[in-house]
């Protein structure tokens, strides 16, 4: 049975999912009411085996990329998991739920989740928004030399303060914080 409450035919349904997918299509309705069922439903309504989840996660990973906002990787089991509530960073891994106890993590800094749910802002990991800006920068443009490539901004190896290069001289900084003198490029 479908979160919205219709019955689904397991083998039918997955069948449909792979021409949808090859079709480059990667939103899923219910065909009564179009209520859209979730990666991760539909992961649990085909029945997929263990075998066939690589074509899919492929598939997903193909179609979503530039959706970052909607699509990540559980950090637990490395699965696509789609996010449904744009105003909540808790979000909860079902195919890890199944295994074991609920397993919810912060979609800003994708650490198993601390504190209150339902928040926009952070959890409640004191290194949250660090690292969600961190795995969100944009990386530096092409024509900046050996810091081409490098994300905006980084955090020193030594203190984990946020340093961003000012694009002059060479790719060693030093931190304002603990003096660390490092590498932009490799943190060494």
């Amino acid at each position: 049975e479908a979160s919205c409450g219709h019955m689904v035919e397991a083998t039918g349904l997955k069948t449909w999912w792979e021409k949808t997918l090859e079709k480059g299509h990667f939103t899923f309705n219910c065909p009564k009411c179009a209520k859209e069922w979730a990666w991760q439903e539909m992961r649990k309504l085909t029945q997929i085996t263990q075998g066939e989840m690589p074509w899919f996660e492929c598939k997903i990973e193909q179609l979503t990329k530039g959706w970052h906002d909607d699509y990540k990787k559980c950090p637990e089991c490395c699965l696509y998991i789609q996010r449904l509530d744009s105003e909540n960073l808790c979000v909860p891994c079902l195919p890890c739920s199944e295994k074991k106890k609920v397993h919810k993590f912060c979609w800003a800094c994708l650490k198993e989740w601390q504190g209150d749910a339902p928040r926009m802002d952070c959890c409640d990991n004191p290194m949250c928004i660090a690292t969600a800006t961190l795995l969100s920068c944009p990386v530096i443009a092409e024509g900046h030399g050996r810091l081409s490539g490098c994300p905006m901004f980084r955090a020193c190896p030594n203190c984990e303060t946020l340093i961003q290069h000012m694009l002059t001289h060479c790719s060693n900084v030093r931190c304002p914080n603990c003096n660390n003198y490092f590498c932009f490029r490799c943190l060494k």
